[in-house]
């Protein structure tokens, strides 16, 4: 068996054969105490997983990181695991198909990975708020498929969010200030474009708005992100913990279709939300 530690093979002895698991236990707990984490491993054997050991193993690929590497790596698999569950929701919500019992156990899988993942990561995150309890709890007990949507919305946003905090926080700070300047230039100009989401409501133009409003929901959350990763904005986030919260209606809204709740969450209270953006400059 060779392993590769971060494409470097590393010369190791075996005093008896091992299990998959208690070989990468063993590379964890030597990681660790260089303050480093598996992020992702690579297995090239003839045997499936559960039956994979030194004998059977050819190589082992390791890539080791710091600690927000790996936070980096297990949020965007788990925001893209809320992504593909939300949009296979929304296709079965809107064909008015029933799940298949087959269906219903993925899903159930799927909630409970979830739960599983966001519980691994509590640790090395801000902490959450009540709106995430809530959107956990209602994934889990709710039957109502556009209930499941609105709390993976939610769940998604504070995916999202948190990815670009770690993701920002690993920046220079050079292009943290770029990054800030950024976006508080995108908060000159967006009154006109929720003026332009109104009047595209108002005239029917549904998509068009839904559009629009999905890419101003975008710029906020990488906004927030930015803020809120910033070393010498410490609490901001927490200080916006209510326009976080909008931020997750709206993408529930969106989600879900609901184009006069998110009509409304523009019109009168995302607006004031900016403004305590602006005076943060």
């Amino acid at each position: 068996m060779k392993i590769l530690i971060n494409g470097e093979e590393l010369q190791f002895t075996l005093e008896k054969e091992n299990s998959l698991k208690e070989i990468l236990d063993s590379v964890a707990g030597w990681a660790e105490t260089n303050a480093l984490y598996i992020v992702d491993y690579t297995v090239e054997s003839k045997e499936p997983p559960e039956k994979q050991n030194s004998q059977n193993i050819e190589i082992l690929d390791i890539l080791l990181g710091t600690r927000d590497q790996l936070v980096v790596s297990q949020l965007t698999e788990l925001d893209a695991y809320v992504n593909r569950m939300g949009a296979f929701l929304a296709e079965r919500y809107s064909s008015g198909n029933d799940l298949t019992e087959a269906e219903s156990g993925h899903l159930a899988d799927g909630m409970q990975y979830i739960r599983e993942s966001l519980a691994a990561l509590e640790a090395h995150l801000p902490r959450a708020g009540e709106e995430l309890e809530g959107a956990l709890i209602s994934l889990k007990n709710s039957n109502e498929p556009v209930q499941k949507i609105s709390a993976l919305a939610i769940i998604k946003n504070r995916t999202s969010l948190w990815l670009r905090q770690t993701e920002f926080a690993l920046l220079s700070d050079e292009e943290r200030k770029a990054k800030r300047e950024e976006f508080f230039q995108y908060l000159d100009g967006v009154d006109t474009q929720l003026e332009t989401v109104a009047s595209e409501i108002t005239m029917g133009k549904e998509q068009m708005a839904l559009g629009r409003l999905t890419e101003i929901l975008e710029q906020f959350s990488t906004g927030l992100a930015i803020l809120g990763g910033d070393p010498g904005g410490s609490g901001i986030v927490n200080d916006l913990g209510d326009f976080v919260k909008l931020l997750g209606e709206l993408a529930a809204a969106l989600d879900s279709g609901d184009m006069v709740t998110a009509a409304d969450i523009v019109d009168f209270d995302l607006r004031d939300g900016i403004e305590k953006l602006r005076a943060l400059r």
